[in-house]
Parts: structure tokens; C-alpha cells; sequence
């Protein structure tokens, strides 16, 4: 016989068997009286067969009162967003009063922030090759300025690369 692991698989095995008693009581005199067995057993049965009717009523109201709970969700948002309408219309959407209802009012914008200015540049060293100009460049803040020596590039913005390249040279970059 399979194994049994469900209570209703468990009603069904309880009512198959009383029935199959009942008939033999009737039809086979040899079988021993068993009703002090079998009422027991018809009671559990009973109550079993009960507490399945109550459990399939209260999933019947678990679905009912789901669906009756989105729908309520549903209605409350439509009429809380007509209230609110209405006091925003009665106050004006600007009034500090909607504050209290829990609506927020409508605001001025705020004045924009400045930005942030820009970081100082910062001191870029000299280096050989590079032309000064005047008294800015004895300041602590001087800058590189593309040179030729001996017809050369020598500072650029690929650094190393530019190196050793002449200003017309058509030949790709080498790195190196």
C-alpha cells in the first residue's frame, strides 16, 4: 500500500476502510463485532471531514478578502486624491496650511548655488627646451611652451612621443 502523507489521503484511507467494514458486517457472520472500533474511527473521520469544510471556507475568505483588499487600495488612492485636490483648491498650493494635512506645498525654487570655482592650476616645472616669458616666468607659476631645438619638437601634449619627431613628419607615432 503507498504510503499515506496528506490529511485528506488520510480521510480517504479512514472512509475506504469503514465502508469496507460496514459491508462485511452485513454480508460475512463470522466477522466480529467491531463498534466499539469502528465508532471512534467515524468520529475522527467527522471531524476531519469538518475541519476540511472550515479550512476550504476560511481559503474562500482568504481570497475574498485579498481581492476586496486591492480593491479597497484602489478606491482609498482615487478618494484621498480627490480630498487632496480639494484642500489644494480651498487653500491654494501654495499655503503653508496643506502642511498639516500631510500635502506638500508648492515652493519657490531656490536660487542656484555658484559653482565651485575651478582648482588653481598647478605649478608645472620647467624643464630644458622650454621658452620663458619675462618676469612671469620667474613667478612660481610657470608653463611649458612647445619649442624647436635643431628643428625637434621636444615637449608636446604626448610627451615621449613627440620626442625626436620633426613638426612635418607624416610617418604615424612611435613610442619609444
Amino acid at each position: 500500500m503507498p504510503e499515506i502523507s496528506s490529511f485528506a489521503d488520510f480521510l480517504a484511507d479512514w472512509d475506504l476502510l469503514l465502508k469496507g467494514v460496514s459491508n462485511h458486517q452485513n454480508n460475512d457472520p463470522t466477522l466480529p463485532n467491531l463498534t466499539g472500533l469502528v465508532t471512534p474511527l467515524e468520529g475522527i473521520l467527522e471531524e476531519g471531514k469538518d475541519q476540511e469544510a472550515d479550512k476550504a471556507a476560511a481559503r474562500a475568505q482568504l481570497s475574498y478578502g485579498a481581492k476586496r483588499t486591492r480593491a479597497l487600495v484602489a478606491e482609498g488612492r482615487a478618494a484621498a486624491s480627490r480630498l487632496r485636490s480639494a484642500l489644494k483648491a480651498h487653500y491654494g498650493g501654495h499655503s503653508e496650511k496643506l502642511v498639516e494635512f500631510g500635502i506638500a506645498p508648492l515652493r519657490k525654487r531656490r536660487a542656484p548655488q555658484p559653482a565651485d570655482p575651478s582648482p588653481p592650476n598647478p605649478p608645472i616645472r620647467a624643464c630644458a627646451g622650454v621658452a620663458r616669458l619675462g618676469e612671469e616666468a620667474a613667478s612660481s607659476r610657470t608653463r611649458l611652451l612647445p619649442t624647436f631645438i635643431d628643428n625637434r619638437f621636444t615637449v608636446g601634449p604626448r610627451g615621449a612621443a613627440w620626442a625626436g619627431r620633426t613638426p612635418g613628419d607624416s610617418h604615424g607615432w612611435r613610442r619609444g
